[in-house]
């Protein structure tokens, strides 16, 4: 896990971050039925 300070200079950014999670949920992509994929994203 990457340090605050280590994401601030990458980032270039000072202060607060927000951290984000991506999922995809499975068994809902189709492509015969042409069903795209959920994304979910949360903060």
């Amino acid at each position: 896990m990457l340090d605050i300070t280590i994401c601030e200079r990458l980032c270039g950014v000072e202060g607060e971050l927000v951290a984000l999670d991506a999922k995809t949920l499975r068994h809902f992509f189709d492509p015969a039925s042409g069903r795209a994929a959920i994304h979910m994203v949360s903060a």
